[in-house]
C-alpha cells in the first residue's frame, strides 16, 4: 500500500513538472510584428495556380489591403482580419493576432505568414487563408 502511494505521488510530481515546463515553451503571443520583411514575395496568382504546393508553407505575399476588421474572441483574445488583393483581383484572407495598429484600407502591404488552402474556424470553413507573423506597410 505504501509503495502504491509513493508511486502515485511521484507520478503527480512528474506530471505537474512536465506540464509546467511545456506551458513555458508554448507561451501565447498575442500580437503580430510590424517591420521590414526581406524574404522573397510569392505572387498571389502563383499561389492560385498550385494551392497544394503552398499549403501550410510559410511565404510572403503583397498587395492592397481591404476589408479591415478588428475582432475579439469570447475569452478576450483580440485579432485583426483583412484581405490582401493583387491587381488581377485574386484575394487571400489574412488574420493576425492582436490589434495591429497602423493598417489602413487600400494600403500596399507585405505579409509574412503561413498559407492554408482551407482552414476551419469554429463551424466555418474558409479557403485561401494566411496567418500573419509579420506585416510590412509599404511606403513607411
Amino acid at each position: 500500500m505504501k509503495i502504491q502511494k509513493i508511486i502515485f505521488l511521484v507520478l503527480i510530481v512528474i506530471t505537474a513538472f512536465s506540464v509546467n515546463s511545456y506551458s513555458q515553451d508554448k507561451e501565447y503571443k498575442d500580437y503580430t510584428d510590424i517591420g521590414i520583411i526581406e524574404d522573397p514575395v510569392v505572387p498571389i496568382e502563383e499561389i492560385f495556380i498550385d494551392r497544394d504546393k503552398y499549403h501550410r508553407e510559410i511565404i510572403v505575399i503583397e498587395g492592397k489591403l481591404s476589408k479591415l476588421e478588428y475582432k475579439s474572441l469570447i475569452g478576450g483574445k483580440k485579432f485583426t482580419l483583412f484581405i490582401v488583393e493583387n491587381e488581377d483581383g485574386k484575394r487571400i484572407k489574412v488574420y493576425a493576432r492582436g490589434t495591429v495598429e497602423g493598417l489602413e484600407e487600400d494600403s500596399d502591404i507585405r505579409v509574412h505568414g503561413r498559407y492554408s488552402k482551407s482552414k476551419k474556424f469554429g463551424f466555418n470553413k474558409f479557403k485561401n487563408v494566411m496567418k500573419a507573423r509579420e506585416i510590412q506597410i509599404n511606403g513607411l
